[in-house]
């Protein structure tokens, strides 16, 4: 015995539905820019809120970032190890 073929009007759209679900959400990011000093970058880029917090000891980066400059970024971390959340 075979199974029943399922013909339904909305099977496409819960197979749509489904399709979606799987989807990866996009990630939204806070943009930034780069200027020429490298420590000012670390504390207006990687350090400034959403992001953050930094320390004497560590330069925590907790949010996504989009840098949009068009040249290098440089960052200078002052010894402090880095951390990605």
């Amino acid at each position: 015995m075979r199974a029943p073929i399922i013909r339904s009007p909305h099977l496409p759209l819960l197979a749509f539905a489904v399709a979606s679900l799987l989807l990866p959400a996009p990630a939204s990011a806070t943009a930034r820019s780069c200027g020429d000093d490298a420590i000012a970058n670390t504390a207006s880029v990687l350090c400034a809120p959403p992001s953050g917090p930094c320390s004497a000891t560590a330069v925590t980066l907790s949010a996504n970032i989009e840098v949009t400059s068009s040249d290098n970024c440089y960052f200078d971390l002052g010894g402090r190890s880095l951390m990605l959340k």
